[in-house]
């Protein structure tokens, strides 16, 4: 191809120091100019590029030479590091015919270099292209992938033939792990989906790049001569490209990971003893199918699968993979409706195309439950380190299965993942713990971890660099909680001193803190700073009269319920056997201190239970062994639990409960020296490195409790609410976990009744007891007015016992919006303010709420809870809805609720408040209004979705009109039927029309959701569909479960008449 050589040579010396961001982009080049994201064309021959609605190349003039074409892509480049991939759409004009021979035909992709080099200095290429070749015995048509230098030798060159093709696609990716190029093509282009079939790979490790270089991709497109000098010259729409596409694939393919077919159990441990046999979540047996892709829907557009019983549904996509996990009461229900054999996903990859994969499930091997051995340990994790998770052996794990963690957060973010099989960091059936990295948690908090076992049956590589595997799992569902790091409050290390300043009645700010003080009884100057040791210390003399000194350190804000350690250095040297006092004091009054701790004459040191004085005194240790050194000091007290613990030099000498003398408020420690002899017996003490830290009140097991009794309405109109069921009048008792499995159990003592339980909710970290009644009589005969007494057992919090009161039956109105029809055609992009009536008779100690949830139930919108900042009182009558939370063309569900706050309590279950009250709640509709920029029908979210961009534009295959799929629907269609624009497999069609005896059987493709007519007629000429008497059944395909086809019988379809004719309409608005 010596065509081609002086392009390398020109496009070299444009890109040589351009770095930019990995391959990310596309244009469909609507319109006659080049966008900016294209360089300047370089051409040859009389050969040309120009744009319309496609790229199209002319040749003018030639004779002799031959004709070609480039245009760079200089928006971004390639990374030599990370995967990426690059294709573009050809064509070709079937009249096309090349009568020279010699003559060709080619238009494609280029990729070479940016500004490296190979040997030599010599520049490498790769192309993939579509070649019309007339080769004097004939014509070759097909696709080409070759790897050239710039001295036109041809390092490798596959073909593959493809004479019937008119419209193809073809595709150039790197795989940074192997730095191999692969050229792909598609023989009918994007006309049924892209599926691409690989030409050719190499490996370009011999074109001399480094890590910082990059590669360069351009549009090509040229005209050979023949053997008499003529080069072919296509007319306008001869040859053609469209719709180029570029973007990075993490591992090199579409799909980073996807499970075929499994089924499992879930579990939840809350102690030391394992899994309990009651499961987290009702229902506990699973069936799951999931594809991750590598980049969103740009990766894979659509993913259905076939079951053994030859079932086929499409999964559903949500945060970022397709995925359906069926839930079951029981193994039995699971196995009913998702048997053991074999499972087919059929993924819709858009540049690796289509891949049908299979695989068998069976056997029942199910693991053994997974429990966490140092479960202990996971309680009270201290992160300032790492964290090591242990778990008992998985029986029969091999090397081939996969244990996996996965740890959360309380808002479901994943702070630690150990993998995908196949990936990095992943665990395979033999390992038996995890590392945790320092810093992956945060102090004080609570997460929920989850420990699966996986066996695997088998594994594919039907997709590049992705792994698939069928297998049966057990996962156990299990709390992790940090303890709370103590924050500073107090610190002083007297270097803010010179040695020898003076501190009798000093007072400064320390380094930490707000104050320290020195002061003595007596006036005597007895405390400078001096040298010991090589560090600042306070030197507390008694040398000279009877001395009564006191150091008074305060921290920066009074501490209260916590727990409080007070560490210090202490050096005494001794002089006489005779001794008075050195004492730490704690406030036990206002402006009084006395202590708990005392160092006493003949080396005592002792500890005071009650109102300090000697007779109380309890003797805990010694102190003179350590006389004229450095002694190290640790005293905790836990207002908390009321003990108080005292270490020395790293021995714990007691951990004794705390005498109520003292109060759970400091303010400030004293340190007292106190030798009131006659004559001072002349011994001398040093003070350095005081700290206090304060750790608050542990996050607590539960979040909030809540007890109520009230009614449910709904608004359909302007009107006012009604009833929303038979039974509307409701009680419900709740209790919210701080994260998923921090609660064990919970229950309710009815008042005249017994203790009733409340369960685990499915998909919540919520234990409740709800029931409904036709009337508020029964339901004060069920649950009458009084005192609730709650029993909350936590993991870590043990039994707690809030108490709640129900008294008055003040039932609030029914919330009534507003501004009804303006919430019917939300303008999705702009603020939206939601108005209601006002809640009579509501105050600021009352409470409102408003959410917004999507068709599948997922929480778009909600105002904060009772106690959360910003959250709504019942004096609130509007809440605004900001800017694009909702999807424009959506149909949402919208619940507004007065509660009239009865009784509050924060004491009975410390650090958890919970509340009584009356409530109303009304269920409404919300839809927003489709933004349709381009005025066909479709919104530009669905254009957006299916074909990229931001939905604002159009070309020949997204518009309303087109068919891209082949499937014989528009993409208008498809919108409407909920059905996937570019899979020919996905489309609203009648698949068996079948007779039954009497009856007749019609059965089609179906989308949840949406509601399907049946209509007949006895022939296609007189008879009208349309005619409203043979319209024979409305069909609604409920949201769940996931379905794909359904069938409707005809009864007594088949006798009378001699023919008769089918269609399923689908019912729009």
């Amino acid at each position: 191809m010596p065509r081609i050589l002086i392009v390398i040579s020109l496009i070299f010396g444009m890109a040589c120091g351009v770095a930019k961001a990995n391959f990310n982009g596309s244009d469909d080049f609507t319109g006659t100019t080049f966008s900016s994201n294209w360089g300047a064309t370089m051409s040859g021959g009389g050969g040309a590029l120009s744009q319309s609605n496609r790229v199209i190349f002319t040749v003018s003039g030639g004779g002799g030479t031959d004709a070609w074409a480039v245009k760079p892509w200089t928006n971004n480049f390639g990374s030599y590091t990370e995967s990426w991939s690059v294709q573009i759409d050809t064509y070709r004009s079937s009249s096309v015919g090349l009568s020279v021979a010699g003559q060709s035909l080619c238009n494609g992709l280029i990729v070479m270099p940016t500004a490296g080099a190979g040997p030599g200095g010599a520049a490498f290429d790769a192309y993939m292209d579509y070649y019309l070749d007339n080769i004097g015995s004939g014509s070759f048509k097909g696709f080409t992938s070759s790897l050239m230098d710039t001295n036109g030798i041809t390092v490798g060159e596959h073909s593959v033939s493809a004479s019937a093709t008119v419209t193809g696609a073809v595709r150039i990716a790197f795989d940074a792990a192997t730095k191999t190029l692969t050229g792909y093509y598609d023989a009918d282009g994007p006309s049924n989906g892209y599926s691409w079939t690989p030409i050719y790979s190499a490996s370009v490790t011999n074109w001399g790049m480094s890590d910082s270089d990059t590669f360069l991709v351009l549009l090509y497109a040229s005209s050979g001569s023949g053997t008499n000098g003529a080069v072919y010259a296509p007319a306008a729409g001869d040859l053609t490209l469209d719709n180029f596409q570029a973007g990075s694939l993490a591992g090199g393919g579409d799909v980073a990971f996807h499970i075929v077919a499994g089924k499992g159990a879930s579990l939840m441990q809350t102690n030391t003893a394992g899994p309990l046999v009651t499961p987290m979540t009702d229902p506990s047996w699973f069936f799951l199918s999931s594809v991750q892709p590598t980049s969103g829907t740009d990766s894979v557009s659509a993913v259905t699968l076939r079951t053994p019983a030859g079932n086929t549904f499409s999964l559903p996509y949500s945060d970022g993979e397709y995925n359906t996990n069926a839930g079951f009461a029981s193994k039995t229900a699971l196995d009913a409706s998702f048997p053991n054999g074999t499972y087919t996903q059929i993924i819709y990859a858009v540049h690796d195309g289509t891949r049908s994969v299979p695989m068998t499930l069976l056997g029942d091997v199910y693991p053994n439950d997974p429990v966490v051995s140092n479960w202990t340990a996971a309680q009270t994790l201290d992160m300032t380190g790492g964290f090591t998770l242990q778990w008992t052996n998985f029986v029969g794990g091999t090397s081939n299965d996969h244990i996996q963690v996965e740890v959360k957060d309380s808002t479901g973010n994943t702070v630690f993942f150990s993998g995908d099989p196949g990936r990095p960091g992943s665990l395979n059936g033999t390992a038996t713990s995890v590392q945790i990295p320092a810093g992956t948690f945060a102090p004080g908090t609570n997460y929920t971890a989850r420990l699966l076992f996986a066996k695997v049956l088998g594994v594919t590589n039907a997709l590049p660099n992705a792994v698939g595997v069928v297998t049966y799992l057990k996962q156990n569902f299990f709390p992790i909680n940090t303890v709370s790091q103590p924050d500073l409050a107090y610190f002083d290390g007297f270097q803010s001193f010179a040695n020898g300043d003076s501190l009798l009645d000093a007072w400064y700010i320390p380094v930490v803190g707000a104050y320290t003080a020195f002061h003595s009884e007596t006036g005597m100057p007895s405390a400078t700073v001096t040298n010991l040791s090589g560090n600042h210390w306070a030197l507390l003399d008694c040398s000279g009269a009877p001395v009564d000194l006191k150091i008074k350190c305060a921290p920066s804000a009074p501490l209260t319920n916590q727990i409080i350690t007070l560490r210090w250095n202490l050096w005494i040297q001794s002089t006489n056997s005779g001794f008075g006092a050195f004492s730490v004091n704690l406030p036990f009054a206002p402006d009084e201190y006395n202590p708990p701790l005392a160092f006493l004459d003949q080396g005592v040191i002792a500890v005071f239970t009650n109102a300090p004085s000697p007779d109380q005194a309890i003797v805990i240790g010694n102190w003179s062994p350590f006389a004229d050194t450095v002694m190290t000091n640790e005293l905790v007290l836990n207002f908390l639990n009321r003990t108080m613990s005292y270490s020395l030099n790293g021995q714990m000498l007691t951990n004794m409960p705390l005498s109520a003398y003292w109060t759970n408020l400091v303010d400030a420690v004293v340190f007292a020296v106190n030798e009131e002899f006659p004559t001072s017996l002349g011994n001398r003490f040093a003070l350095d490195d005081i700290k206090i830290t304060a750790t608050g009140l542990p996050v607590p097991d539960a979040q909030d409790f809540v007890l109520a009794k009230g009614a449910f309405y709904a608004q359909t109109n302007t009107a006012p609410p009604v009833f929303r069921y038979d039974t509307p009048f409701a009680f419900l008792a709740e209790v919210t976990e701080q994260s998923s499995g921090t609660v064990a159990s919970a229950a309710i003592q009815v008042p005249g009744s017994g203790l009733q339980p409340l369960t685990r909710q499915p998909g919540e970290d919520l234990f409740a007891l709800r029931a409904t009644f036709a009337t508020t009589n029964l339901l004060d005969t069920s649950y009458p007015n009084g005192t609730y007494t709650f029993t909350i057992v936590g993991v870590h919090d043990a039994t707690n016992q809030p108490v709640l009161n129900l008294t008055g039956d003040l039932y609030p109105n029914a919330p009534h919006l507003s501004n009804w029809s303006a919430a019917q055609n939300i303008v999705a992009t702009n603020d939206f303010v939601l108005t209601w009536d006002a809640f009579s008779g509501g105050t600021t100690g009352d409470y409102i709420k408003v959410s917004i949830e999507d068709v599948s139930g997922d929480i778009i919108f909600r105002t904060p809870e009772p106690g959360e900042p910003d959250a709504l009182t019942g004096t609130n009558t509007s809440v605004t809805i900001p800017a694009n939370t909702l999807i424009p063309g959506r149909n949402y569900y919208g619940y507004v609720l007065f509660a009239k706050v009865i009784s509050v309590d924060s004491t009975g279950y410390p650090g958890v408040t919970g509340f009584s009250a009356y409530f109303a709640e009304t269920t409404l509709p919300l839809t927003t209004a489709a933004q349709d920029s381009v005025g066909d029908g479709i919104p530009d979210w669905w254009r957006a979705l299916y074909f990229g961009g931001d939905g604002t534009t159009t070309n020949s295959q997204s518009c309303a009109t087109a068919d891209p799929d082949g499937d014989g629907m528009s993409n208008y269609a498809e919108y409407l039927a909920g059905t996937v624009p570019t899979s020919s497999a996905s489309a609203l069609r009648i698949t068996s029309i079948a007779q039954n005896g009497n009856d007749m059987n019609i059965t089609w493709n179906v989308v949840t959701g949406r509601t399907y007519l049946v209509q007949t007629s006895t022939n296609l000429v007189t008879d009208s569909f349309n005619n409203p008497s043979n319209t024979v059944a409305t069909i609604y395909v409920p949201l769940a479960p996931p379905i794909t086809t359904t069938n409707f019988i005809h009864q007594g379809a088949a006798t009378n008449v001699p023919s008769r004719f089918y269609r399923v309409r689908l019912q729009t608005p």
